[in-house]
């Protein structure tokens, strides 16, 4: 029995991804392809954030790499320019500078100052929260 729901709701995701992707192509009209649009940068963001919250390195390199473009079609070019570096260094890391990428896996780019799980913070923030 467990079976055939499992086969019911795989296919019911298969056809709202579907769905999704009619609705990004323009399928639906200009407003529909907006707010998909708008929710995936969304999610991209709280991704980003769940990342360093729970210290998932490969999900921030993958984030990163989601985010420059967004950066430069928003106008920002600073952070669009060095956010391209900062990602090409961490996705070279393991070539630059071997065993850094492990230290950044275990525990190395945000730390937490409690036992609550996903209460971490970025590493450069943590000085600063400090000195409140």
């Amino acid at each position: 029995m467990i079976q055939g729901h499992t086969t019911h709701i795989c296919k019911i995701f298969s056809q709202y991804e579907a769905f999704k992707e009619n609705v990004r192509s323009g399928k639906y009209g200009k407003t529909a392809q907006y707010w998909i649009q708008y929710m995936d940068r969304v999610w991209l963001l709280l991704q980003f954030v769940q990342a360093t919250k729970t210290n998932n390195f490969s999900l921030h390199v993958s984030c990163l790499k989601d985010l420059c473009p967004l950066l430069f079609t928003m106008n920002h070019q600073n952070y669009a320019r060095y956010l391209s570096v900062y990602y090409v260094s961490l996705a070279n890391l393991s070539l630059s500078h071997p065993g850094a990428e492990e230290l950044l896996q275990d525990n190395g780019f945000s730390v937490s100052r409690s036992r609550t799980p996903a209460g971490r913070i970025a590493v450069d923030r943590a000085d600063h929260q400090q000195a409140r």
